[in-house]
């Protein structure tokens, strides 16, 4: 009795950690230009069409992943606090109703923070382990 026990507390703790293994570290990219840290509200604003600015007062264009990159749910659960349908349906009405546009979507972590690297406007959400010194972060998803 107490093997089969101790069995199945292995098997959660392995599935437990391999969770964490799946689930990585996501931040979001700026140019190195644009100086200061985003809250995610101020992330959110920008990603869902509400604001067009850094908290700087610089134009701001978000750059989206491909929906079908892991990171994609995780960033609109975690940071925009809307599930991927949540978020099809709001674009939808915005764009119906003449509000906005969704951001350019469909591209991989490389892409994006090459990107961002060479303009200013630009702002996306990357892998943390796929940053490197051509862009800076300004805030994170930390796992």
């Amino acid at each position: 009795m107490k093997s089969k026990l101790f069995i199945m507390v292995a098997l959660m703790l392995a599935m437990v950690g391999s969770h964490r293994v799946l689930a990585e570290d996501v931040v979001v990219i700026v140019n190195p230009n644009i100086k200061g840290s985003m809250s995610r509200h101020e992330v959110a604003q920008i990603f869902l069409g509400k604001s067009t600015q850094f908290p700087s007062g610089e134009m701001a264009k978000p750059l989206d992943i491909d929906p079908a990159d892991p990171n994609y749910e995780r960033f609109a659960r975690e940071v925009l606090r809307k599930s991927p349908e949540q978020l099809r349906a709001y674009w939808a009405k915005q764009v119906f109703t003449g509000r906005g546009s969704p951001p350019e979507a469909g591209k991989n972590d490389e892409v994006l923070r090459a990107l961002v690297a060479e303009d200013r406007r630009y702002l996306s959400y990357i892998s943390d382990d796929k940053k490197d010194a051509s862009v800076r972060v300004v805030f994170g998803i930390i796992e």
